[in-house]
């Protein structure tokens, strides 16, 4: 979905209404731009789809609101698939990631 992934001319209004209603191979598209507001990456996290999430996370253009990255450090320690993503957010901070410290994966800390 080229157009998702790159067009400059979608607003953020736009991506969160095709975020709330089209398919996951949407969503993941959107995760993936060259630039994710926080307020599109709180609407992806909302979706609730680990694999989004997760796509979400590795992609380094992508901002958080800091509730949101606390969010999501939470959550990770259900979801294995957030926690390298996570630790190498350089917005995670010291804080968010002692609190992974206690249930990241001995894999993540390799």
């Amino acid at each position: 979905m080229p157009i998702l992934e790159r067009s400059s001319i979608l607003l953020d209004s736009d991506l969160v209404e095709v975020i709330q209603h089209k398919s996951m191979d949407h969503r993941l598209a959107i995760a993936m731009r060259d630039s994710v507001s926080r307020d599109v990456s709180e609407s992806l996290v909302e979706s609730g789809e680990e694999n989004g999430v997760a796509a979400l996370l590795q992609n380094k253009a992508a901002s958080f609101h800091p509730a949101t990255l606390s969010r999501l450090v939470d959550e990770s320690e259900t979801k294995a698939a957030y926690q390298g993503p996570l630790l190498e957010r350089d917005e995670l901070g010291p804080e968010l990631a002692h609190r992974m410290y206690w249930w990241g994966s001995a894999d993540v800390y390799s």
